[in-house]
């Protein structure tokens, strides 16, 4: 009996590989599939219609969703959209460059930031004494400026070293600026690129920002006795005065026509103010001599307090 039946069924498989036999149509399915998964999402499980019986458009809905790019995310747009601010509904008015008068009795009280020439100024306008009404403090590093915050970080120390009580601010710095910017985010090129007096006005801005809304006396850089010397300091000089021009509270001081020869060249001999001459410039023909910081604390405090004209 089993035989008989083994045999049977042996038949049967042999007819349907030659086609004699009629083929059996298979049952219809109930079971769920996972619909196909649209831009990277999660599957969601459910009943699909048999391929025979779908839509045409839900076929072109299905190869729509399996062939659309999916667009990352990337870092950059993440930046992007950190940094993005909302626009302020009223634009807020900047302080404008405002000092009181000087007074013995209540003097003003001055800060005096940056480099050898910061230190000298600071020193010239110690010495003209109770009378001229100011008081004066420093925090000078000759070696320092904004190129190399290795040496000395201004953007990132200024808010620390200004006090509440400052009422003015002298700062002088770019003798040493015209190299390369140490530490810079991305490169900057070559001195004076667009892209270095981008990034040198940047941390200008920033010390600014941390001396606050207080008037601040920009120091212009004097000429130098080298020529070659000079030209690259004009890079330097148009960067400070150009950022200080974005300021209402800072005030840029050009000190060349109080500190050079009529003809705007390097002079080593300046006008004591008395109709004398004094030697004025140092042998490295650059800095300033004690005498030639007096005519430097002479020319700041008269751009700031102009002398009544007389008469």
């Amino acid at each position: 009996m089993l035989v008989a039946v083994a045999v049977l069924v042996a038949g049967l498989g042999w007819a349907r590989s030659l086609g004699l036999a009629p083929p059996q149509a298979a049952p219809p399915s109930t079971t769920a599939a996972p619909r196909p998964e649209p831009f990277g999402g999660d599957a969601v499980a459910g009943p699909v219609l048999p391929s025979a019986a779908a839509t045409a458009a839900e076929a072109a809905l299905v190869v729509a969703a399996r062939t659309a790019p999916v667009v990352p995310v990337t870092r950059s747009k993440v930046i992007e959209f950190e940094r993005w601010q909302p626009t302020p509904a009223a634009a807020v008015a900047e302080p404008a460059f405002t000092v009181r008068a000087p007074s013995r009795r209540d003097p003003v009280r001055v800060l005096v930031l940056g480099d050898a020439l910061a230190a000298g100024v600071a020193d010239g306008l110690a010495r003209l004494g109770p009378e001229s009404g100011l008081t004066v403090r420093a925090r000078t590093v000759a070696s320092s400026g904004l190129a190399r915050p290795d040496v000395y970080d201004w953007p990132a120390q200024a808010g620390s070293v200004v006090a509440p009580s400052d009422e003015l601010v002298v700062l002088a710095v770019g003798l040493n600026d015209a190299q390369t910017l140490v530490r810079a985010i991305s490169p900057t090129g070559a001195v004076g690129s667009a892209t270095w007096v981008e990034a040198y006005r940047a941390r200008l801005a920033g010390v600014l920002a941390g001396l606050g809304p207080r008037p601040v006396v920009l120091m212009g850089l004097p000429t130098v006795e080298s020529t070659l010397r000079d030209r690259e300091l004009e890079t330097v000089r148009a960067a400070l005065a150009a950022e200080a021009a974005d300021h209402p509270n800072v005030r840029w001081l050009d000190v060349r026509p109080a500190t050079s020869a009529e003809d705007g060249s390097f002079a080593r001999w300046l006008d004591a103010g008395d109709g004398g001459q004094v030697a004025a410039r140092s042998n490295d023909g650059e800095r300033f001599t004690d005498a030639g910081n007096d005519v430097l604390a002479r020319t700041l405090v008269d751009a700031v307090w102009p002398p009544a004209e007389p008469g």
